[in-house]
């Protein structure tokens, strides 16, 4: 009973009635009923309607189900109106079009007659609505053909701008956007359109489908936009659906628009229209819209937060409804329970949202992982998994489940699915996860070497390489295809952050390809600099200064883009990274590097900055711009401020380490003198070592491994920061870290670090470390970690045989490719300090020195670079020298290779080691003379003011002149060098080094005119001496610079006194004494004539503390020597020289028994020996006996062993020892001059002549002139006075200067040498000379030479001469007796000399100013023949024996060196030189056998 016509308005009036039936579902299933009965009405009689009829229909049900087969019969009832009837409005056929649209039905032939018959109505029928509605319809289907799209473009064009409404404005604007059809002049023809419209003529969806369209065409134009965020800052959130506010953010999204203001608006909306309003796709974009542009809005994230995980959620079967419906019904936001709806796309963008402004949301991430794992698989598109996973993966957030179902469901997906994008954000995902899936990567990698090129861009292609790389999944044949593709895409799609991940993904990935990175680097330089940040410069200049070749070019323009952006370009990290790649050198810019330090003091670091600081502080440390740019100096104390912000949850071993490292090196080169009182409180270096020492004691063992626990340790060491807490928990966590964990390498380094510390004084890890070391096989080690690991243990004094015989089996076994200079000296160095501690056999050490000498000899010397530096060929040589190991054939190679060098590669340190090595040792003297004149100019290259240092002068000094290598410009240059030394940095080993040195070189250096000013330089060590702390002092320390002060002649009683306080020390602690030190105490004391009795008595107690003598002749006999002159007449003293002298007067020397005979002769002279003991008549009783009538004498054969006579068995009474010295005085004397004494017989027998010709000729050799003497000599002969020189009186072993016969006096010359330096006074052996011949009875004047100069003239000296002989008187007839009997032994030894004189020449003796007749008898002996060798040289005396060179005789074998460092070798030994023990022999007077 109803008419069709009338079904169809009633279903237009129910359409629109129906929202009042929302909420009330008995309402709704009415409504359904109702309608579904009238659209059968409708159906039936549809044959019936006309045009506007059924598009009433239509448009009524055209969402709801249940019509299709309404649309159906209404599709052919159209097709024959417009058959049929020409008449049909443009509003009809539009309103059907859009309800097919609506309902998602297509029939092509309804569509393709609607268009045909649209295009035969003329524009002027055409109103803007109907224009609109056939865009939006034909937008929405897949048959836009172009003629009808051009036609309504013609339509829209002709139609008056008062034609449109916003709604048909924003329906068009959309339609053309969704068609992607671009034309500028539709979309600026309806500016003006926009423009005209009021605030108040908007709907929200109008406004969201206008700029939703200028969106989509990429179009910014400000003026609609600018006006579009008036028109929505006018909408009322009652005014708004929640899909229009998703849509208007969304568009500005797009266009990249961050206004505040409106975005703030319509965040407002949203939180204020009521949530049952919303979609998830409204809901996701939105959010998706904030995210994009950074507007981090937590109060509207927090809302929908809260809404979405308090409503449920349930699967969408059908697709989302679209982004810019313009419907007026609401789609379905809910399930029928009452739960948000989705799809995969709104999942994804929601949680894109929360990933993109790094909303940690726990609980929306959870709420989502049930919707996840239970979504089927084909209901995902890869975009959307892509999407989620990398959310997830991004916050770090999602179980295992979620990921490697997502990970099952891309595996599930076919290959064209997943396009370029998708599988990078896929692999982008996995790589932040790492969760690796191997399969997975491999399907994707297939896929992508299965795609078109087209299909990438570059930023896809840079998420790939960037994600494989950190997955370590470097396969070359992707990298390249990738590559390939890069290469051929437009400039324009590359940004410098794409650029950036493609070249440091083939830096991790080790994969080189030049052609890509000259083309990237190209391309980096034509992209506009404003698109630059930060992270970009950062990472693509790390990656370009990793390559072998600097792009100067693009490190040029980045630097100039760094330094135009602004601070909030610039996170921690980025600063980090260019300031990492621009510190090295060969880019370096101190203006960039300023522009990182402004930015760095305005950057606020956080506690998860902790990686960056550190690199920000290495950087800076590197540069050194401390002295040229204060803010370098700020910037770091800021960065070490913001170190206190780390905890131990935030901190890493790695950048502890790092951290360390960098600003223990800060406080070393900076100056900070003077201003540690303005330094705040927060810059106190202390504190912040004690936080990072903080930081590392709450590391646990998991969180360290050996190589994290080798940085912390040796950054620690380095900074010499260590407290006992750390110190416990280096200890503790390095017996916890598993064993099989380390490798040598770092064992190594560990050892190394432990050794250098004085922390580690009893530490647990060498013991630990030492069973793996044992048990690891040669073929394990390599030179770098033998070398660490032995220098290692030596140096911590670790006791382990067993270790070290492995280390030097190692060393024996490792080929000579693993050696090399460095290695070489360090193992060597470490052999030789075992051996000093005895911690293993020397001959397997020496085993280790001779591999290693043929490996060093194998370097050619004309290819040592490389191989040998200075400092390398110093600790070797100084290696051999401390093993005693004479290897000549090493020494003359490792010369000529030193020879080779130029002397600026010398330093103090190496160029002293060398010298002094190359004294010690056995060496050619060719070698060693062409090495120490080398070393002569490389020592005048060092700079005096700055290079040297008290022990290497000591050192240097102390070889010269050992080797009498009196270089004068050396010696001027050292001694300058030496002056400059502040005197706290003077050790008392250097303080007598030098001194012996100069002291020893002194006469040379005067006598060849140097400019050195001795007594200055003295002075200045004596000062250094008095610095020094006795408690810091050993014995062994005070006797050496008592012996340099001896040698100097430097009398400082101050100083004695200074030194004598240690002695006290050790007296009243009771240390046992060194002969050695006891002997040089006493000798010091007695050259310089320091009678002070409590000085004196201290000296006799050390004497009485000597704990061994064994075979220190040379200490017994400086020790009687020092007797005599001091007169001591303590009778313990004196009992233990007669006891200790008594136990080796067979075994002496000549020089220890001529001091021991001074000794006896003060005890006769001074009235202490036993009465009818005589001295000198046990001397003559040998020497004369031919004159009491015996032919000849008998004397104690020398022992099989070379001795001169048999050992004591017991000790001597003083006449026993007396007579003994006589003896072994003539036996020695024999010895010396060659005489050649054999027999069977316990006494052999000789000529008193003959032993008289041996002691003349013995005492003889001792002999010195000089020309004040030859001087004085020439003025008494003017006087007619005649003199002999250098006459020697046998019986005394005296020497007189000048003997006046017959006046019967003598006269003494006292040269310089006789006084003590800076002084007039005379030297101890000076003064008992001349109390001696006193004594004896001889009457003498002395002439000291600073009165000589004095007298002016010639005339004025023989006055002065004349004065002297008026006040001498004759000595009495006893002694001219002894006198003339010793002017006999003299012509007798004349005699001989010139009997001789045709088979060589004369003996010099050291001195060529004797009386007349003996100078005639020399020079007569120099013009013999000299084919022969000067070394061999012999004349004969008698028959029965003949005598050597005196000047020329053999030096006595060494004695063995005691074990002492390098430093102390200046110390006294045993030697046949008579004043190695202590006195100069250039400033000792001829006749004092000390």
């Amino acid at each position: 009973n109803i008419y069709s016509s009338d079904a169809v308005a009633a279903m237009n009036h129910l359409k629109r009635l129906q929202k009042q039936a929302r909420g009330d579902k008995v309402l709704q299933r009415r409504l359904e009923a109702v309608m579904i009965k009238l659209g059968r009405v409708v159906k039936d009689g549809v044959h019936l309607l006309n045009a506007k009829n059924v598009a009433l229909a239509l448009n009524a049900a055209a969402y709801r189900e249940g019509f299709d087969d309404l649309f159906d019969v209404s599709a052919t009832r159209i097709q024959e109106l417009m058959e049929t009837d020409m008449s049909i409005r443009t509003q009809s056929l539009a309103m059907i079009i859009n309800a097919f649209a609506r309902r998602r039905m297509f029939p092509r032939n309804l569509y393709e007659s609607i268009a045909t018959y649209a295009q035969r109505i003329p524009p002027d029928e055409y109103n803007a609505q109907s224009v609109a509605i056939f865009l939006n319809s034909f937008s929405k289907s897949p048959f836009s053909s172009s003629p009808i799209l051009d036609y309504l473009a013609i339509v829209t064009q002709h139609l008056d701008r008062s034609a449109w409404d916003t709604q048909s404005t924003a329906l068009v604007l959309n339609s053309y956007a969704r068609l992607n059809r671009r034309e500028e002049e539709i979309f600026e023809a309806f500016v003006p359109i926009i423009l005209s419209f009021g605030m108040s003529d908007f709907s929200s969806q109008n406004i969201a489908n206008i700029v939703n369209a200028y969106a989509k065409v990429g179009m910014k134009e400000e003026k609609v936009l600018k006006h579009m965020k008036q028109a929505v800052l006018f909408l009322q959130s009652s005014r708004c659906d929640s899909q229009a506010v998703a849509n208007i953010l969304n568009a500005y999204s797009r266009l990249e628009m961050y206004d505040q203001e409106l975005f703030a608006h319509l965040n407002k909306m949203a939180t204020e229209i009521s949530t049952s309003k919303f979609s998830s796709q409204a809901i996701a974009n939105i959010l998706n819209a904030n995210a994009k542009v950074g507007n981090k809005d937590m109060k509207l994230f927090s809302h929908f937060s809260r809404f979405i995980t308090s409503v449920g959620h349930a699967p969408r079967d059908a697709s989302a409804v679209d982004e810019d419906s313009d419907n007026d019904d609401d789609s379905p936001n809910f399930s029928s329970v009452g739960k948000l709806v989705y799809d995969t796309q709104a999942i994804a963008n929601i949680l894109n949202a929360f990933s993109k402004l790094e909303i940690k949301d726990e609980t929306i991430f959870n709420h989502f992982e049930g919707l996840i794992l239970s979504t089927p698989d084909d209901k995902w598109e890869a975009q959307a998994l892509a999407l989620v996973l990398n959310a997830y993966a991004k916050l770090d957030l999602g179980s295992y489940e979620v990921f490697f179902r997502l990970f099952h469901v891309v595996k599930t997906m076919k290959a064209g699915n997943t396009n370029a994008q998708a599988i990078s954000n896929i692999v982008n995902a996995m790589a932040k996860t790492e969760l690796k899936d191997k399969e997975l990567l491999d399907m994707l990698k297939e896929r992508i070497l299965d795609r078109d090129p087209s299909d990438f861009s570059a930023q896809s292609i840079s998420s790939i390489l960037n994600a494989y790389a950190k997955l370590e999944e470097m396969d070359e044949e992707l990298f390249c295809f990738l590559s390939r593709i890069t290469q051929s895409l437009p400039a324009h799609m590359f940004q410098p952050q794409a650029i950036a991940n493609i070249v440091n993904s083939f830096i991790k990935a080790e994969i080189e390809d030049e052609k890509l990175f000259s083309f990237l680097s190209s391309l980096a330089l034509t992209i506009d600099p404003s698109a630059y940040n930060g992270q970009a410069i950062g990472v693509i200049a790390n990656a370009y200064i990793r390559k072998a070749e600097i792009d100067r070019p693009l490190f040029s323009f980045l630097n100039s883009v760094a330094t135009t952006l602004s601070p909030s370009s610039f996170e921690p990290q980025n600063l980090a990274l260019i300031a990492n790649a621009y510190s090295r050198f060969e880019i370096f810019s101190e203006h960039l590097f300023h522009f990182i330090f402004e930015m760095i003091l305005c950057t606020s670091f956080s506690a998860s900055d902790f990686q960056n600081i550190a690199v920000l502080m290495t950087a800076i440390v590197k540069v050194e711009m401390f002295d040229d740019d204060p803010l370098a100096v700020d910037a770091m104390r800021y960065l070490a401020r913001m170190l206190r912000r780390i905890t131990p949850e935030t901190s890493n071993p790695h950048a502890l380490g790092n951290v360390i490292f960098a600003y223990s090196k800060f406080l070393q080169l900076v100056d900070r003198d003077g201003e540690e009182e303005e330094l705040e409180k927060e810059d106190d270096p202390s504190s912040i070592f004690s936080h990072l020492a903080f930081l590392t004691c709450h590391l646990t063992p998991s969180e360290l491994d050996p190589s994290s626990f080798t940085l912390l340790l040796s950054a620690f060491t380095r900074a010499n920061y260590f407290d006992e807490e750390l110190a416990v928990f280096f200890e503790s966590v390095g017996v916890l870290l598993p064993l099989d964990q380390f490798d040598l390498t770092i064992m190594a380094s560990i050892l190394h670090t432990i050794s250098r510390s004085s922390f580690f004084p009893t530490s647990k890890i060498p013991s630990y470390f030492s069973s793996r070391i044992k048990e690891t096989s040669a073929l394990a080690f390599n030179g770098q970690n033998l070398v660490l690991i032995t220098a290692a243990y030596a140096k911590s004094d670790w006791k382990d045989e067993l270790l070290y015989e492995h280390l030097v089996q190692v060393g024996c076994e490792l080929p000579s490719s693993e050696w090399n200079g460095q290695s070489c000296s360090n193992y060597l160095n470490a052999l030789a300090r075992l051996n000093e501690l005895e911690l293993l056999e020397r001959s397997r050490m020496e085993q280790a020195f001779r591999h290693l000498s043929s490996i060093i000899c194998s370097t050619p010397v004309h290819l040592y670079e490389g191989v040998f530096d200075a400092q390398n060929i110093a600790i070797i040589t100084n290696a051999f020298a401390r093993m005693d190991i004479n290897d000549r054939r090493l020494l003359e190679h490792l010369s000529l290779i030193v020879q080779q060098m130029h002397p600026d590669l010398f330093d103090a340190q190496a160029t002293s080691n060398i010298v002094h090595a190359y004294m010690r040792l056995d060496v050619e003297e060719e070698t060693r003379k062409y090495l120490m004149d080398f070393m002569a100019v490389v020592i005048l290259f060092l700079d005096a003011q700055s290079d040297f240092n008290a022990q290497a002068i000591s050192n240097i000094v102390n070889a010269f002149a050992k080797l009498d290598q009196v270089d004068v410009k050396v010696f001027e240059h050292l001694a300058f060098a030496a002056q400059l030394i502040p005197l706290e940095d003077f050790n008392a080993q250097a303080v007598a080094n030098i001194l012996n040195a100069y002291s020893r070189v002194q006469k040379d250096l005067s006598d060849q005119d140097c400019h050195v000013d001795i007594d200055a330089l003295f002075l200045h060590l004596a000062s250094a001496a008095k610095r020094i702390d006795p408690l810091l002092l050993d014995i062994q320390n005070v006797a050496n610079v008592m012996n340099a002060l001896a040698r100097a002649t430097l009398r400082d009683v101050d100083l004695v006194r200074h030194l004598f306080k240690r002695v006290a020390i050790a007296l009243e602690e009771e240390e046992p004494m060194e002969a050695q030190a006891a002997s040089n105490v006493m000798h010091a004391l007695a050259v310089l004539d320091i009678r002070d009795d409590a000085l004196v008595r201290q000296a006799c107690q050390m004497v009485s503390r000597i704990r061994f003598l064994g075979d220190e002749d040379q200490g017994i006999a400086n020790i009687c020597w020092s007797s005599a002159v001091l007169q001591i007449d303590d009778q313990h003293l004196l009992e233990w020289c007669r006891r200790t002298a008594s136990s080796r007067i067979h075994e002496m020397s000549w020089t220890c028994l001529r001091q021991v005979h001074q000794l006896l002769l003060t005890l006769e002279l001074d009235r202490l020996l036993p009465p009818g003991v005589s001295v000198t008549q046990s001397l003559h009783d040998l020497l004369y006996a031919d004159a009491a009538g015996e032919e000849k004498i008998s004397l104690p054969a020398p022992s099989k062993g070379g001795g001169r006579g048999r050992a004591a068995s017991e000790t001597m009474s003083w006449e026993q020892l007396v007579r003994a010295a006589a003896t072994n005085l003539v036996l020695c004397a024999l010895n010396e001059t060659g005489v050649t004494l054999t027999s069977n017989q316990p006494l052999v027998s000789i000529s008193p002549s003959t032993a008289r010709q041996a002691l003349y000729s013995r005492f003889l050799s001792e002999v010195t002139s000089s020309r004040l003497q030859t001087d004085v000599v020439d003025h008494m002969e003017q006087l007619g006075v005649t003199c002999t020189e250098e006459f020697i009186d046998l019986s005394v072993g005296y020497s007189l200067d000048i003997l006046m016969p017959s006046l019967g006096c003598a006269l003494e010359v006292d040269g310089p040498f006789h006084f003590l330096l800076n002084s007039y006074e005379r030297s101890g052996s000076t003064k008992m000379k001349h109390r001696h011949l006193e004594q004896i009875g001889y009457k003498f004047h002395a002439i000291p030479f600073w009165e000589w100069p004095k007298v002016g003239p010639s005339e004025e000296k023989l006055a002065y001469l004349r004065q002297i002989l008026r006040n001498l008187s004759s000595s009495s007839d006893e002694l001219s007796g002894k006198v003339a009997m010793h002017l006999k032994a003299r012509e007798e030894f004349e005699a001989a000399l010139l009997h001789n004189k045709s088979r060589r020449k004369a003996v010099d003796c050291g001195s060529k100013t004797y009386h007349r007749r003996e100078r005639a008898l020399s020079k007569v002996a120099e013009q013999r023949e000299e084919v022969e060798d000067e070394q061999g040289g012999m004349y004969e005396l008698s028959l029965d024996y003949s005598i050597e060179d005196a000047g020329d005789r053999k030096p006595r074998k060494k004695t063995k060196r005691s074990k002492q460092p390098v430093e102390d070798d200046e110390a006294w030994s045993p030697s046949y030189d008579p004043f190695e023990s202590g006195l100069s022999q250039s400033r000792i007077s001829s006749h004092d056998p000390a």
